[in-house]
């Protein structure tokens, strides 16, 4: 069933294949014997979820020998078809009772893709380790991971980062521009890739106004750190205690992958947010100045054990 489908695709993301998921389907009709239930809209979300798949074979055949990577690349296929799934658990509600078109979608997946089976057989348990799920929980709220690709989560990004003109003219000088959240999408530190980044917006339910973003990398500036480079709340949620839900739940995360130390730099006119860290257990490493375009700020850096 899609149920099955849905399930493993996200065993795949956060390592918990267990249970009947892993239990061979029945054999595939001929297409011609498609139910009558299962019309062009209905099959051109079961091809977005047949390119899903073939995308995550494609990684593992390109990555193999290469846990980590492969672990991040993982992760990023899973954030470029976020919509391929939503629309695939849409269609199992709809298609709920009728067994017949299920059972079509279930052997015409495992006929164009060759089996989720081979998929799981090919990550080893380090591998599903290291793989961030499609969400998590932050904090009490859900946090999906945005990629450069993603247009709904880039919107919704940079709404949260406009709400924020606070932060936005401290760390810039004015407000959001209207290019903010592509150009947190695209940044990066020294000899990192864009598979290493995480950023997660962070909301009341899956699919609702962001009211929090976090934007980590890992492996820098070590191969087990990780950088956190904005954790931002939006005005309307401050003063509950929620960035520090949110930290104590994220460096939880980070134990969970293997992680050493967290890092972190912190604008010298921002004593808001030095205290913050500072209560957090972060301790001060250092004082730098960060050089971006024309600007130089004054940062101190900040680091805690995990």
């Amino acid at each position: 069933m899609m149920t099955k489908h849905a399930l493993i695709l996200l065993a795949l993301v956060t390592g918990c294949q267990k249970g009947d998921d892993h239990k061979k389907p029945p054999p595939a009709r001929d297409e011609v014997g498609r139910p009558a239930s299962l019309g062009p809209e209905q099959m051109a979300t079961v091809d977005d979820m047949v390119r899903f798949v073939g995308g995550l074979r494609k990684t593992i055949e390109t990555n193999q020998g290469d846990c980590a990577r492969l672990a991040d690349a993982l992760a990023a296929d899973v954030a470029r078809g976020q919509a391929a799934l939503d629309k695939a658990k849409g269609l199992e509600k709809q298609l709920a009772g009728d067994k017949a078109a299920l059972a079509w979608i279930q052997g015409y997946v495992e006929r164009k893709t060759g089996g989720f089976e081979p998929i799981i057989k090919g990550l080893g348990p380090e591998v599903a380790r290291r793989v961030p799920p499609v969400t998590l929980e932050l904090g009490g709220l859900v946090a999906t991971r945005i990629a450069r690709g993603d247009g709904p989560g880039r919107v919704a990004l940079q709404d949260l980062l406009e709400r924020c003109a606070d932060y936005m003219t401290l760390e810039d000088g004015a407000p959001a521009r209207p290019e903010a959240a592509a150009d947190l999408l695209d940044a990066l530190p020294p000899g990192r890739e864009h598979e290493h980044k995480h950023v997660l917006g962070l909301a009341h339910a899956a699919g609702g106004p962001l009211v929090a973003v976090i934007d980590a990398v890992r492996g820098f500036p070590e191969p087990r750190d990780w950088f956190v480079g904005l954790v931002l709340v939006a005005p309307a949620e401050r003063g509950r205690g929620l960035g520090a839900a949110i930290m104590a739940d994220l460096e939880d995360w980070f134990r969970r992958q293997g992680a050493a130390c967290a890092y972190l730099a912190v604008l010298e006119r921002n004593p808001d947010a030095q205290r913050f860290w500072i209560r957090q257990g972060y301790q001060l490493l250092d004082r730098r100045v960060r050089v971006s375009g024309d600007r130089e700020d004054p940062v101190f850096r900040m680091k805690k054990l995990l």
